[in-house]
This record gives structure tokens, C-alpha cells and sequence, in this order.
């Protein structure tokens, strides 16, 4: 999107992008990082847009294009962080700059800018990812955009961590740094040296245990002491992108070599023992130091936990999977855990990883639901006829629930009628999307239907759907009823509104099904401008993140071309109270 000349100077170019952003499921406990798909816009008048199903989610005016302007990638920063201040006669920032998070103003957190557009002096910032349930703040000095000297992190008012920058920006001397993930309810640090940039020595890696109210050591290793930055020796890792508390304990103990894991690395895991922590999988890497995976392995799903315990086991070539890969899954079965088999399928000999023949594999979004996707592929793309099977009740019998047909020509394109499932899929609460595909994208109807298989409210009904544009741009057209990102047994809510060319237009309604019945209860909704183009508009009544029935919380106040304006009110039962003043 950007080019870069010899002078770094930045050109503008309008159009628009796929993003991928990461956002935290809160479902679940520690919240699970994942990711969806928006849609960034660079227009003609130095805007970027960023949208997502259809709705306009931020709109940045970028006043200085001769500098990369930052894309955030965090969906909670896209939604609620906003920073504020003034701009120089050549667009640069200069003053006093602080930020507002959902519209309200962040107490003490900013800084200043000089005359030449560069932060100066004290500032209070955010860690990168900054959240409602990871409210770290970064605290120190800038002398040209350069950090200098002590800093430090601040998480619930009290110092977490922190070290010091030389007068090159770089890290030196003793830091104790916190995991990316760093949540509230995952709290991990890593404790250590730097030399002028590099990790150097002795590094330990620590997590908060709850029960003892302090934080253990975990894991840990050694870097390089010539101060080349390099993992050397024996160690005990985590992964940096993972959950990791007292109860659900991943770690992966093996060795270095000039900072590529050489020789067996083991993957040892408590979820479901938390006293003892066992080899769960594990393999070999090159004696070489190359890094590459070689022989026998057993891999972890990604996002591996007690609901998603998914191990794949196969063989690599150079670092590349060949030959047959098996998924197991490890489930409750009479009061037990055991290892059952639940897919796999070819990889080509050549060590290319294109997948070949007959595949069992897995929906992005397991969680030991046993859905699985049944079906061919020819030379790394899906042809013929793919089949959604999943066991509702009985682990011992399969049923088809779903899919359709690829094209043979071998460019993994839909062709026709399908029955997807939903992104958040669980076996007793299916939702499942009916209509037809065209060169692999949809066109016209497409039903949602939802079946509930729980005891105490078992139901199947359409809840939803609309259609798509019959050109095969996969445009959403006309009225839809759509299905909430959380909807599940204890919040069936629906969106219901118009589409236009793909974006959200004029009345939208939020509804929410009673209980053992097929009546829908009006919640909330709102206005988006009759153009078009996703922007809301006047008096609304949104819903919070984790809106569940009887008792969620919704929000009450006015938007103005996409941003709100003015006093917002919360309602929860039945109670409305002062929420929160936006600006003008």
C-alpha cells in the first residue's frame, strides 16, 4: 500500500486491503486471542477506513502522509482508542497529545511532540496490546522520538516491570519485560540483561500463581553472552502468543545451538492433570542448527486447551510435512481421558506440503464439537464433493451436517449448494448457513438456521439470512437478518436491517429470542446513512461485548457521522444510569 523511496518518504495510494486483526474471545477464561478479517480503505482525501461485515468501524483523517501512518491491528484499539491534539502549519503533530479509549478521556496518558513532529519529554503510552483486560501502560522519556533512560510498565497502579534505554534507544542493562499476551488473567514476565540492544546471559521466565498471590518461576534459558541476541544452551519455553496459567501449563523444554533449536525437543502439558505436567508431543530438530523439524513428530493445534486438545502427528521433511499426518483428539469418555483418532490425510513425498487425496481435517474454530470437514484434494486445492460430519451425541456415530461441492478444475472454488457452519459452531448449539456459491462466492438466498439440542430448549428454526448480489460479488443485498458474534444458548440475538452494495444501510434492530419460544424481543438498534457507506447515525442503543439475557448491559446515546457524541447512558436491569460523556 505504501512505497518506499530512497529518501523514505511515503507515497499515497487509494484502495483497499484485507487485514488481519486480533481480538480476544471472552467466552472463555483466560480470553483466547484470535483473529477475523477487516477491510481497510485508503481514499482520496487522506482517509483510512476501517470496516468490517459491512460497517464502518473507525475512520482515521491521516494529516501528515510523508510518514507511514500506523495501522492498528488490535480490533479493541480499532473500536475505542482515539488520540487527540494539534498539528503544525506541515502537518505535523506538535503540542500536547493524550487519547481517549471508548470515548472517554485516558487520566495522565500522553505526552508532547516538538516543532519537528517528534515525541519529547515525559510520556505515559500503551503496550501493543492494550485491552480492556490488559490496561498495561508504558511510562518514561523521549528526546527526539528516541526513548531514553528509566522505563517502566504500570498494570493496576503498581509497577510490573521495566528497565533502562542508552542514549541510542536501545535496551541495556537488567529488564524485566512482559509476555505479549500479558493478561489479566495470564499474567507471565520474563526477567533478564540487555547489552545495547541484545539479550545477553541469564534469562528467567515467570507466571503469576493465583493460589500463592505471587509469581513463579516457570521456564528460562540463556542467551550469547557476546551480545548477538542468540538463544543458546538448554531451555524451558512458552509460547508467547498462548494463555498460561496455574491450571492449563504449556512448555516446551529442548536446546540452542547460535539460536536455532537443534536435537529433541519435548512439549509437556498439565490441562488435565495440574499437579504434573507430561510429555504431550515433541519431536527432532536438524543437529545442523538450521532450525528445520526432521522426522517424527507431534504438533499442538493452535489454540490448544482442555476444550480444544488436538494433537497431529506425521513426519517432517527439512522442516516441511510429508507423507501421512493423523489428528487425535483427546476426550472425556466414562469419567476418562482418551486419545481418539479423529482425521488426517497425505502430504506429497517432495516435501512441498501440498496436501493430496482423501482428508479428515478440522474447522479453524474446534472445540472438541467433533465437526470435521470429509473430502478430496488434488494437488493442494479441495475438488469434488466435501461433506460436514459431526457426532451430536454419540462419539460412535457420525452424521452429515453439512457441505458441498469444489470444482474439478482444482482452483478450490465453490460451485453451488452448501450448508456451512458457523465460524462459532458447538455441537449443542448449531448454527448453520444454507444457500449457493458461484465461482466461489455467494449469490442470492442464504438461510441461517439455528438448532438448539440442549434439554431445556430444544429447537430448530430459521433465525435468519438475505441475499447476495446475483453478479457473483459476494455482496450482501437488501434485508438480512444476521446472527451476533457472541450468539449463543444464553444471548440469541439478531441484527435486522438492509444492506447496499455490501454496507450497512438506514434501519437496523437488535432482537433477542425468548426462551422455548419463537418470539423475538426488540433491544436495541439504531441508524446507519441511507448512502451507503456504513456510518451510523443518531440515537442508539447498542449492546455490551458480553450481552447476555436477563441481566446485559446496553448503551444509550446519539452518534454523529460515525462517532459518538454527547452523554451516554447505561441500562441494566432495568436500570439507566450516567455512562459516559463523548465530545462534540
Amino acid at each position: 500500500m505504501f512505497l518506499i523511496n530512497q529518501e523514505k518518504q511515503f507515497v499515497w495510494e487509494e484502495g483497499t486491503q484485507m487485514l488481519r486483526a486480533i481480538y480476544w474471545d471472552i467466552s472463555v477464561k483466560p480470553s483466547e486471542q484470535k483473529t477475523t478479517t477487516l477491510q481497510i480503505t485508503f481514499t482520496n482525501n487522506q482517509e483510512i477506513k476501517y470496516s468490517r461485515d459491512g460497517s464502518i468501524l473507525r475512520v482515521d483523517l491521516i494529516e501528515d502522509i510523508s510518514r507511514k501512518p500506523e495501522i492498528l491491528t488490535n480490533l479493541d484499539q480499532i473500536q475505542n482508542l482515539k488520540w487527540w491534539g494539534q498539528y503544525g502549519k506541515l502537518n505535523q503533530k506538535v503540542g500536547k497529545w493524550t487519547a481517549t479509549w471508548n470515548g472517554a478521556t485516558m487520566k495522565n496518558l500522553g505526552g508532547y511532540y516538538s516543532n519537528t513532529g517528534n515525541k519529547q519529554g515525559q510520556w505515559i503510552t500503551l503496550i501493543e496490546n492494550y485491552w480492556s483486560q490488559a490496561k498495561v501502560y508504558e511510562v518514561g522519556e523521549y528526546q527526539d522520538g528516541i526513548r531514553k533512560d528509566n522505563w517502566k510498565y504500570i498494570y493496576v497502579n503498581k509497577k510490573m516491570g521495566g528497565g533502562r534505554y542508552n542514549y541510542e534507544g536501545q535496551k541495556h542493562g537488567k529488564w524485566v519485560e512482559l509476555q505479549k499476551n500479558f493478561q489479566d488473567d495470564s499474567q507471565v514476565k520474563y526477567t533478564g540483561e540487555y547489552k545495547n540492544g541484545k539479550k545477553i546471559g541469564i534469562w528467567d521466565i515467570e507466571y503469576l500463581n493465583e493460589r500463592r498471590n505471587h509469581f513463579i518461576k516457570i521456564g528460562g534459558g540463556a542467551y550469547n553472552e557476546v551480545g548477538d541476541g542468540l538463544q543458546s544452551g538448554n531451555w524451558v519455553e512458552i509460547s508467547d502468543n498462548k494463555n498460561f496459567e496455574s491450571d492449563e501449563q504449556i512448555i516446551y523444554i529442548g536446546k540452542y545451538k547460535n539460536g536455532k533449536k537443534v536435537g529433541r525437543w519435548d512439549i509437556w502439558c498439565n490441562v488435565f492433570d495440574e499437579k504434573n505436567l507430561k510429555i504431550i508431543g515433541g519431536g527432532l530438530y536438524d543437529e545442523a542448527g538450521d532450525g528445520l523439524k526432521i522426522g517424527e513428530w507431534i504438533d499442538l493445534n493452535d489454540g490448544f486447551d482442555e476444550q480444544k486438545y488436538v494433537t497431529y502427528h506425521g513426519e517432517y521433511k527439512n522442516d516441511k510435512k510429508v507423507g501421512l499426518w493423523e489428528i487425535w483428539n483427546l476426550c472425556l469418555s466414562q469419567y476418562d481421558y482418551q486419545e481418539k483418532y479423529i482425521g488426517g490425510g497425505l502430504y506429497d513425498e517432495d516435501g512441498e506440503e501440498i496436501k493430496l487425496g482423501k482428508w479428515v481435517q478440522l474447522p479453524d474454530n474446534f472445540r472438541n464439537c467433533q465437526a470435521t470437514y470429509n473430502g478430496e484434494y488434488k494437488n493442494g486445492k479441495k475438488v469434488g464433493r466435501w461433506d460436514i460430519w459431526c457426532d451430536v451425541f454419540d462419539e460412535n456415530n457420525l452424521n452429515i451436517i453439512g457441505g458441498g461441492l469444489y470444482d474439478e478444475a482444482g482452483d478450490g472454488l465453490k460451485l453451488g449448494n452448501w450448508v456451512e457452519i458457523w465460524d462459532n459452531f458447538e455441537e449443542h448449539e448449531q448454527v448453520t448457513y444454507i444457500g449457493e456459491y458461484k465461482n466461489g462466492n455467494k449469490v442470492g438466498q442464504w438461510d441461517i438456521w439455528y438448532k438448539c439440542l440442549r434439554d431445556y430448549d430444544k429447537i430448530i428454526i430459521k433465525i435468519g439470512g438475505g441475499s447476495y448480489d446475483e453478479d457473483g460479488e459476494g455482496l450482501k443485498q437488501g434485508k438480512w437478518v444476521e446472527v451476533s458474534d457472541n450468539f449463543h444458548i444464553y444471548s440469541q440475538v439478531t441484527y435486522n436491517g438492509e444492506y447496499k452494495n455490501g454496507k450497512k444501510c438506514g434501519r437496523w434492530d437488535i432482537f433477542q429470542r425468548k426462551y422455548r419460544t419463537n418470539y423475538f424481543d426488540y433491544i436495541g438498534g439504531g441508524l446507519y446513512d441511507e448512502k451507503g457507506e456504513g456510518i451510523k447515525l443518531g440515537e442508539w442503543i447498542e449492546l455490551s461485548n458480553n450481552y447476555i439475557c436477563d441481566g446485559g448491559e446496553s448503551f444509550i446515546g446519539e452518534y454523529k457521522n460515525g462517532k459518538k457524541i454527547g452523554e451516554w447512558l447505561s441500562q441494566q436491569y432495568n436500570r439507566v444510569l450516567p455512562y459516559m460523556k463523548y465530545n462534540k
